[in-house]
């Protein structure tokens, strides 16, 4: 049986509604960071991309994104299709998750986390509030 490949550590770990890719330098560009999402309706599917840098990776990996409610439960969960192949430890990994489609059943705070076969690698707050319209005035 092949031994556990150790806990990667995530240095980075940036929510983004955007990433663009610099076609000449191949540097990210992230638009409108957020750790709060704001919506009239509820549940909202939500367009998140995600950054996130990763060292002392050395193996194989499964990689996975979930949405906790403050209770622990998984609202939203995507496994990253293939694994991240790591052989060498001393470097960087940068792993972009473009525009994920999150499920958030309604306001609260959550917790978006990354796991790496099945460890938790980091966990970031995220603040989901109701956008509620202006009063109207009223009616003559």
């Amino acid at each position: 049986m092949p031994a556990k490949p150790p806990k990667p550590v995530c240095r980075t770990f940036i929510m983004c509604r955007r990433i663009i890719k610099d076609e000449q330098t191949k540097e990210s560009i992230l638009l409108a960071p957020l750790f709060e999402i704001y919506s009239p309706t509820f549940p909202l599917i939500a367009d998140v991309s995600i950054y996130s840098r990763i060292a002392d990776a050395n193996g194989t990996y499964q990689l996975e994104l979930q949405l906790l409610s403050l209770e622990g439960e998984a609202v939203w969960r995507e496994s990253q299709k293939g694994k991240l192949e790591a052989p060498n430890p001393l470097a960087t990994g940068v792993l972009e998750f473009p525009h994920r489609q999150v499920f958030i059943p309604r306001p609260g705070k959550y917790e978006m986390v990354l796991l790496a076969n099945g460890e938790d690698i980091f966990r970031d707050v995220l603040f989901v509030k109701s956008l509620t319209p202006p009063p109207q005035p009223p009616r003559e």
